[in-house]
């Protein structure tokens, strides 16, 4: 499995995701929401896709980041939404950072 940046991954342009995603984006940046997807009324329950701010908000509650709403729409885990954001955008795997002991020695009363 590949570790993608989280800083990657946030950077990718919120429309492009919802399009990848196969969402249809209006000009203002609405789509349907995600969580009511078969509602009876589709206009009521929409999803506001900021792109200033890569973040988008939905009129049932729903709201986050790209990540989030890759899970919404896969409906899988947050694991698995950062792999397909990092294949979907061919973004470039780095090295996952080494686990560091946080714990350090420190002297005692009796050390010289």
């Amino acid at each position: 499995m590949s570790y993608y940046d989280p800083k990657q991954t946030r950077a990718i342009p919120l429309i492009e995701v919802a399009k990848r995603l196969g969402l249809q984006v209006d000009a203002e940046g609405y789509t349907p929401c995600l969580v009511h997807w078969g509602a009876q009324d589709p206009g009521r329950n929409t999803c506001s896709l900021n792109e200033p701010d890569n973040y988008f908000r939905c009129s049932c509650g729903s709201s986050g980041w790209n990540t989030d709403l890759v899970r919404q729409a896969k409906q899988c885990d947050v694991v698995e939404a950062i792999q397909w954001l990092g294949t979907e955008f061919n973004l470039t795997p780095v090295r996952r950072p080494k686990k560091t002991d946080y714990v350090t020695r420190s002297r005692g009363l009796t050390d010289k």
